[in-house]
C-alpha cells in the first residue's frame, strides 16, 4: 500500500506538531505509515485495523533493530492518503484508518474512541489518493 505523501505540514514553525511516542526497537515503520496508539502509555505501531486510535503518520524511516525506540509522528498537516479499496470518500467526510495505509468513512463510534484521522479536502473513489487534512479544529 502507499505510503500518506506529505502536501503541506502546519502547526508551530510548519513542523507537522511532531509528537514522539515509544516503539519497538525490532520493527521497522516507514516514513508517511499510518500509525496507531497501543495500549500501553505512549506507545504506536503501524496500523492494521480498521478505526484503531490514530497515533499520526511516521515522520522518518525507522529500520528493525537499530536501537531506536522512540519515533516522532505527524499529528498536523495535510497529506495525500489512499482510500480503501471498498470506499469512495466526499468532500468533508471524516476519516480513520481502515487496514495498513488506508482510510474509509468514519462513523460514529470512530467518533468517541479516537479513530478521527482528519477531513477529507478532495471527492475520492476507492483506492485513489486523496488530501486529507491531519489535525487542526473540525
Amino acid at each position: 500500500m502507499t505510503k500518506a505523501v506529505i502536501l503541506e505540514l502546519h502547526g508551530d514553525d510548519n513542523s507537522g506538531d511532531v509528537v514522539r511516542y515509544t516503539v519497538a526497537n525490532g520493527t521497522a515503520i516507514s516514513k508517511g505509515t499510518l500509525c496507531k496508539i497501543g495500549a500501553a502509555n505512549l506507545t504506536a505501531s503501524a496500523a492494521t485495523g480498521s478505526g484503531e486510535p490514530f497515533a499520526g503518520i511516521a515522520s522518518t524511516d525507522k529500520e528493525a533493530n537499530d536501537g531506536a525506540t522512540t519515533l516522532g509522528f505527524y499529528t498536523n498537516g495535510v497529506f495525500d492518503i489512499v482510500t480503501a479499496a471498498s470506499s469512495g470518500i466526499g468532500i468533508g467526510n471524516m476519516v480513520v484508518m481502515s487496514g495498513a495505509d488506508a482510510v474509509r468513512v468514519a462513523v460514529a463510534n470512530d467518533f468517541i474512541s479516537g479513530a478521527i484521522v482528519g477531513k477529507v479536502l478532495e471527492v475520492g473513489t476507492a483506492s485513489t489518493a486523496v488530501r486529507v487534512k491531519v489535525g487542526g479544529n473540525y
